[in-house]
């Protein structure tokens, strides 16, 4: 009996050996070199279509239609390299073909959305350092020619009005003298170095993050926005520091005019110009109402 069970192990450890020599053989039958996956040629570059994909598509790659894509792609054109012939020149030069607007701002949008660079680099036909390089300057094009767009001037009566308006409308008419609805987030963001303190920008979610103060309309776009607090700090903090607080609690040059206000959830202090929720249970039906109304912005 004792013989058997030695033979029997004797053929398991042979049988162990004759699939690990098989094992190195495969390894040791690879190329040298490991190929690259889909390289890309000197010159190669995507060539751009709008019909490669349907509408609905398009959208979910880019969260905007293809006219929007079209109004952007032209409103910041004149801001990106390669739009004008000495641009495209250069481009050439360099990396053997211009990367075409349209290129751009689909790599840069489809980062925005989510995509990862790896994928967006491989499909786009341009290189890690390249793909950084379109992303920052498509997003700064974005901003120098749209950031008139994010503006709350308070001593605009008009723009107070139209805003005015929208939430009246929404609400039916219920609403009036209301001119955004704030909230706050936490933008994720790498660990700072040491000398920024990176455990204040640790927020309550469990990572670093800028904690972002931003107003929008009754149409959700936005009109205020503030990034001036790392990630730990409460949303109450974080606004106190923004320009728009400052107007509200009277201090500065531009004031908050009197007869409008904003709302926002109970993060915020209760005042005069922020509208905030009636807090605890057993509210009476005035103050019930008011709550209701009140969550139609936050």
């Amino acid at each position: 009996m004792a013989l058997r069970k030695r033979l029997l192990l004797l053929f398991v450890l042979c049988l162990s050996l004759l699939l690990q020599g098989g094992a190195a053989q495969a390894v040791d039958e690879r190329p040298a070199k490991r190929q690259r996956l889909g390289p890309r040629r000197y010159g190669q570059r995507l060539v751009w279509s709008y019909d490669e994909l349907t509408d609905f598509e398009f959208f979910r790659n880019y969260r905007m239609t293809k006219d929007q894509f079209r109004h952007l792609v032209t409103r910041i054109r004149h801001r990106l390299p390669g739009a004008t012939a000495l641009g495209k020149a250069r481009q050439v030069a360099s990396s053997g073909a211009a990367v075409p607007p349209e290129i751009q701002l689909s790599i840069a949008l489809r980062y925005l959305a989510g995509g990862s660079y790896i994928d967006i680099c491989r499909v786009h036909l341009v290189s890690y350092g390249s793909f950084y390089q379109v992303t920052n300057r498509v997003i700064e094009a974005i901003l120098a020619e749209m950031n008139h767009l994010v503006s709350l001037d308070l001593r605009d009566e008009d723009l107070l009005h139209r805003l005015s308006d929208g939430f009246r409308r929404k609400t039916n008419g219920i609403v009036r003298g209301c001119i955004g609805a704030i909230d706050g987030i936490c933008i994720q963001i790498r660990r700072p170095a040491e000398k920024f303190g990176p455990s204040k920008f640790y927020c309550r979610k469990g990572f670093y993050s800028l904690n972002v103060q931003a107003v929008c309309d009754a149409n959700r776009r936005f009109t205020f926005v503030s990034i001036m607090a790392p990630g730990s700090s409460h949303d109450s903090m974080a606004f106190s520091l923004s320009w728009l607080s400052k107007a509200i609690n009277g201090i500065g040059t531009v004031v908050f005019p009197r007869g409008w206000f904003i709302v926002g959830d109970d993060a915020y202090r209760s005042g005069d110009t922020i509208a905030v929720p009636w807090p605890g249970r057993n509210l009476t039906r005035e103050k019930i109402g008011y709550n209701y109304w009140q969550s139609r912005f936050v």
